[in-house]
């Protein structure tokens, strides 16, 4: 800028017009250049803000509550004409109860800071700031030793305040691991696959993904169902003869007893009762909900209003535009569930009073577990090992095995296994006329008809898949493994061509079940492994199976119910699986020795990494020395993190020190109890 011509040669450009205030220059005095500068609006970071629809509990009184539950009148539930309508009256009238003392309310929930942070923080990180900010102004030793005394009174608080916190959090957790869990996940970095349903299909709005999920999760199963081609052959007589068994009333002291024991929740289903609030209304409604269910049992009929079934997606892997990368979390409602419980009990005594379900199957059965099953399955193994033979195995994996189920042919099965025909028509009511909507932050879709499938996250529908595939091993002519849908087939063979015959002339059979059943090979998943010795595997590399087609990858290692199994049953995989997983725990007992006692990390330690070493570990204790120590030495490091020892500490006084065995004892005496139970 001179006295005869003014030039501008500094621009300030910018594409944010709302956050632009004023520009101009400004004389610095030094030269003949002004300063061109620009003033804008900070920045201000809002926190994100999502709406939840809750029920306000902040007036709820307990006597209160049951009081104006005591004085309900439920003469309309028993003069109703159907089931179904009686259900509806007495949900009503139980929620008009409900919504007067827990009325709902839109809670607003930010994005708060940690919960240990205290206002005397927030005034300790704020004078944090002020000393640093003066510090670089004038760069001076006094600025200097507030800013550093001010990061030392952060860093304390910090420490203390956490210890406060986590030390009474985890303490009031008990023994309850899933509590545990909540309190660990705030100090614990890992991924937990949490992700906000961004972008659907193109939809933005909370109520068109809703919606568009919905349809997805409903539709899914019903198209591949339909896909199947039933063989219209009529399937295996099974069982021969059986007993008839037909539906028991029950009395209001069986209904009482369902409610003391129901599983204390705050979820709840479309209905808005949750578990809690039928616990404290239990002794009320006992005699109408006894009069309700044996109404249900006796008519054949399953209320209406306790057939929808509220869907949660949560975010598994993959892209999150895609609605297959969701797993619905389904939350049935709470006076429903009861009345599964019911049926299942009787159902439950009768199929195993009588035996009709097989002795290979062992989900979801009283005396047996994914060990019991690993246990049989090895055995087989051994057994064909020792007599020189190969054993191949077929891991199956089914596509929506629980949504595919066909309601006709289970009602079939059913009446083959001595279900009369009431019992027969109350679970083909039971199953028939669902409904779901599924919620995506506080949108919930509209509701959409389920047409095949068991129901998920029910009681029944576990038993109902059971006896629904309870029939294959004994269509079978080689050894069948089950718990519910994990599928083991064994055969064995003295030569390739023997092997490879068996399994194409098996597969032609399991195909057949499949297309019988309506169910779908997902032949992608399903693997093949063969299991020997060293010199009998050699000459069976060249082995190469096909279904519908399609090759059926071998694999040498694979997880099957929670243990790793490899060709020659060495457990080295499994080994390093549990290595994996256990190092991630012990690093995680580093971060909370910081801020814990050692009673509470050597509580976390029981309950956060003896586990891993734990499961089904009398499966493999036949490991080798080296596979052993690799163990011991993992189980040593956990208990150096949480006693604070130094790795020169002999290992045998910090075993005595927590009264923990070596992993060797543990296994032997896992070994001797499940030798006992046998």
């Amino acid at each position: 800028m001179t006295l005869h011509s003014q030039t501008l040669i500094d621009h300030i450009l910018t594409n944010r017009e709302e956050l632009y205030c004023n520009a101009g220059t400004a004389e610095p005095g030094l030269s003949d250049h002004s300063l061109v500068y620009v003033s804008r609006k900070k920045a201000k970071q809002s926190r994100r803000v999502t709406y939840v629809r809750c029920r306000n509990y902040r007036r709820f009184d307990d006597y209160c509550f049951q009081y104006d539950v005591s004085k309900v009148e439920w003469q309309d539930v028993y003069s109703a004409p159907n089931t179904s309508v009686a259900a509806e009256l007495f949900q009503s009238k139980l929620k008009t109860v409900v919504d007067f003392h827990a009325p709902y309310r839109n809670l607003k929930i930010r994005e708060n800071a940690p919960p240990w942070v205290n206002t005397e923080y927030l005034s300790a990180t704020d004078t944090r700031e002020f000393w640093s900010r003066k510090f670089k102004q004038n760069q001076s030793v006094y600025h200097l030793e507030q800013k550093l005394e001010a990061f030392r009174t952060v860093q304390r608080l910090k420490l203390e305040l956490k210890q406060s916190y986590f030390s009474d959090a985890l303490r009031n957790c008990g023994n309850d691991t899933i509590k545990q869990w909540r309190i660990i996940k705030q100090f614990w970095p890992y991924n937990n696959k949490k992700c906000n349903i961004a972008l659907i299909n193109g939809k933005t709005e909370d109520v068109d993904k809703a919606e568009e999920i919905n349809s997805f999760f409903a539709n899914i199963a019903a198209k591949l169902a339909a896909d199947i081609s039933l063989v219209d052959e009529p399937l295996p007589d099974f069982p021969p003869h059986c007993p008839v068994f037909e539906f028991r009333p029950v009395s209001p002291l069986d209904v009482s007893i369902l409610i003391r024991d129901m599983k204390a929740s705050s979820s709840c289903g479309v209905d808005g009762l949750t578990a809690n609030l039928i616990k404290k209304a239990g002794p009320s409604i006992v005699e109408p909900l006894t009069y309700l269910f044996n109404q249900s049992l006796q008519k054949r009929e399953f209320p209406t209003c306790w057939k929808s079934a509220s869907i949660t997606p949560i975010y598994k892997e993959g892209s999150p535009v895609d609605p297959s990368n969701y797993r619905p979390i389904a939350i049935l409602p709470c006076l429903g569930k009861l009345l599964e419980r019911i049926a299942h009990n009787q159902i439950y005594t009768y199929v195993e009073s009588h035996n009709i379900l097989s002795p290979y199957q062992a989900g979801f059965r009283k005396g047996y577990s994914t060990g019991t099953c690993l246990v049989d399955f090895l055995e087989d193994i051994y057994q064909g090992v020792d007599q020189g033979s190969v054993c191949g195995v077929l891991f199956l994996d089914l596509k929506k095995a629980f949504d595919t189920v066909n309601f006709n042919i289970l009602k079939g099965k059913l009446r083959r296994y001595g279900f009369r025909g009431s019992v027969v028509d109350w679970l083909g009511s039971y199953l028939g006329g669902r409904t779901q909507v599924t919620k995506v932050g506080s949108a919930v879709s509209e509701p959409l008809s389920v047409t095949c499938g068991v129901p998920q996250g029910s009681i029944l529908g576990p038993l109902l898949f059971s006896l629904y595939i309870n029939d294959l091993p004994f269509y079978l002519p080689v050894k069948c493994n089950l718990y519910a849908d994990d599928t083991a087939i064994t055969i064995k063979g003295n030569s390739c061509a023997d092997l490879l015959d068996q399994f194409n002339r098996h597969a032609v059979t399991l195909v057949k079940w499949f297309q019988q059943n309506q169910l779908s090979l997902n032949t992608k998943k399903t693997k093949i492994m063969l299991f020997g010795t060293r010199h009998t595997l050699s000459s069976f590399e060249n082995i190469q199976l096909h279904i519908h087609g399609q090759p059926i990858e071998r694999v040498s290692s694979f997880k099957y119910l929670g243990v790793k199994v490899d060709p020659l049953l060495t457990f080295d995989s499994h080994v390093a699986y549990v290595q994996s997983k256990t190092i991630a725990k012990i690093k995680l007992l580093g971060r909370a020795r910081a801020f814990l006692s050692q009673d509470l990390c050597i509580s976390l330690y029981k309950s956060l990494v003896l586990p891993m070493f734990d499961f089904n570990d009398y499966i493999f204790d036949c490991i080798t020395s080296k596979n052993a120590f690799t163990l011991q030495k993992l189980q040593n490091a956990a208990l150096r993190s949480v006693l604070r020892h130094d790795r020169r500490i002999s290992v045998e006084p910090m075993h005595n020190e927590v009264s923990m065995p070596y992993l060797s004892t543990r296994r032997l005496k896992h070994t001797a109890t499940e030798m006992y139970e046998v």
